[in-house]
């Protein structure tokens, strides 16, 4: 018989951040040069180099 499924919300996810990486984030996305622009402008960025 097979284990029950575990919920996705309970799975362990491998390409989620740390929460110490997740506080960086957040805190980098709360610097005055980040907090106006929108979500696609501050990935392009991060993803081009010019973010941190």
């Amino acid at each position: 018989m097979r284990p029950a499924p575990i919920p996705h919300r309970a799975r362990r996810q491998p390409a989620a951040l740390s929460p110490a990486e997740r506080q960086r984030l957040v805190e980098v996305l709360h610097a005055e040069r980040f907090v106006d622009a929108s979500p696609a402008h501050n990935t392009r960025n991060f993803r081009f180099g010019s973010g941190l």
